[in-house]
């Protein structure tokens, strides 16, 4: 039993395999699981159809010496709160009355009319050495263990698992941490990635914005992860998660000009993506398909509506990563299909990341350069300013020969340079909401410096009478912060 499966042997005598199956199918039918896969060795069914309901994948297996029934929960859930636990208790309980009164010769033909949807045991899931096989025989942890044909994915939530060990461990807050904390550990934002930070792209897509970010970026991760990378392989698994982060950090940057953007759910999206083409051109196993497609268009759809509906959540990124897995995942179809010569894989392999590639160069040479250059003037504004504004936390016991000094040689000049350095930005190409910003900010810089030669006045000739005249100024410049 695993956080999200529940397994129990059916301990009965006196019962065949074949009897069995008949009355399995007859307590499924009352349950009202939808039948997706029969075959001599069992049969897989889906607890709901309900697009909206919690999805398990239960399965009866006939192939061992002691059947069992075992129910897992669909997708990305990393614990099932006892559901799957009870929908065994269902149908055990149903089966016991089922088996209280049993017509073997009714069995025996019902069994008969069964064997006709029997698939082929050349694309059996329940046999040994199927995805589906191997999939309802994970335990939790397994997930989490590299192995040759899925070393990736566990190497993926590792590193995202140190870096915020790390990231904790030298004070970072686990819950909301600064922004300027996740820079300095590799976040996305525009200025700072397109003043020649340009590995921010990549390293983005393994920062997080505290521990619960985190948690819920590895557990849409884990399940998909193992599916996908066990399907397309390790090297086009470790390429198309890096590939779709990229892109998604550069669709971030492009759409958002002034945020601070950090976690794997960009690389997320476009495996899903990618695992939603493999769904719709049948790359996957029958079983796998049926059982899965609803699940996954529900994630993606309801991700991307609450998205939307949410603030501080990155869709441009979301979306990014969606499109460019699709991209790649068509890309690597022709990889798929058999008898595929190796030159063909490879090169559908080369031409995939190339593509996106392409595409990110593309947009990213879309993204406005001149909100960069009014950043660093931003920037440039506010060193000064703050320089300026130190006279406010002098001791009171500064003599005033010094504060002359300061505000004469210092703070004048440096709101007279903020203000031509403003006024300078009025001549080049702003967008309408940093054009308000501008002309807010070049009054703000006239009411401070109107403020300190009125302050200088004051203290050089002893007197109060301009008192008054800089409360006006400073309830001025107060109504001006608060609209900034």
């Amino acid at each position: 039993m695993g956080l999200t499966n529940y397994t129990r042997d059916l301990i009965l005598t006196n019962i065949s395999n074949n009897e069995l199956l008949v009355l399995g199918l007859r307590v499924a039918k009352k349950l009202e699981w939808d039948i997706k896969h029969i075959s001599a060795n069992g049969f897989i069914a889906i607890n709901s159809s309900k697009m909206f309901n919690k999805h398990s994948e239960i399965t009866l297996r006939l192939v061992d010496e002691m059947p069992d029934i075992e129910s897992h929960s669909i997708a990305t859930t990393m614990y099932d709160f006892g559901r799957n636990k009870k929908y065994i208790e269902s149908f055990i309980e149903e089966l016991n009355s089922e088996l209280t009164n049993i017509d073997r010769a009714q069995l025996e033909q019902e069994y008969e009319e069964i064997k006709k949807s029997f698939v082929e045991s050349s694309v059996d899931s329940l046999q040994e050495g199927t995805l589906s096989y191997e999939i309802s025989n994970m335990d939790f942890f397994d997930y989490f263990k590299p192995t040759k044909n899925y070393l990736v994915t566990p190497i993926i939530i590792y590193l995202n698992l140190a870096l915020m060990i790390l990231m904790l461990a030298v004070g970072v807050d686990p819950v909301n941490p600064s922004a300027e904390m996740l820079l300095f550990w590799g976040a996305n934002s525009r200025n700072y990635t397109m003043d020649g930070e340009l590995w921010r792209l990549l390293t983005a897509c393994f920062v997080h914005i505290g521990v619960i970010h985190l948690l819920l970026n590895l557990n849409a991760l884990v399940f998909v992860g193992f599916v996908v990378e066990k399907q397309i392989g390790s090297l086009r698994f470790l390429l198309a998660y890096l590939l779709t982060g990229i892109f998604a950090s550069v669709c971030s940057i492009y759409w958002n000009d002034n945020i601070v953007s950090a976690g794997a759910s960009g690389a997320i999206f476009g495996i899903y993506g990618l695992y939603l083409v493999l769904l719709v051109f049948n790359v996957l196993e029958k079983s796998i398909r049926k059982a899965f497609l609803s699940s996954i268009l529900f994630f993606v759809g309801y991700n991307l509506l609450y998205g939307f509906a949410k603030e501080g959540i990155d869709n441009a990124a979301h979306i990014g990563g969606l499109i460019s897995g699709i991209i790649i995942a068509l890309l690597f179809l022709p990889g798929f299909k058999e008898n595929t010569k190796v030159f063909l894989k490879k090169f559908s392999v080369a031409i995939a990341s190339l593509a996106i590639l392409l595409l990110s160069y593309v947009v990213y040479a879309q993204i406005p350069t001149y909100e960069l250059a009014f950043s660093k003037i931003i920037q440039q504004f506010s060193e000064q300013e703050n320089t300026a504004l130190r006279i406010f936390s002098l001791p009171p016991e500064t003599p005033d020969d010094t504060l002359l000094h300061i505000i004469k040689d210092e703070s004048i000049p440096l709101w007279k340079s903020n203000i031509g350095l403003l006024k300078n930005t009025l001549n080049t190409e702003l967008s309408p909401e940093n054009l308000e910003l501008t002309k807010k900010l070049i009054k703000y810089s006239e009411l401070r410096l109107e403020t300190y030669e009125l302050i200088y006045k004051s203290v050089g000739q002893k007197t109060d009478l301009y008192n008054m005249d800089i409360e006006i100024k400073s309830r001025e410049i107060e109504k001006l912060i608060n609209e900034l």
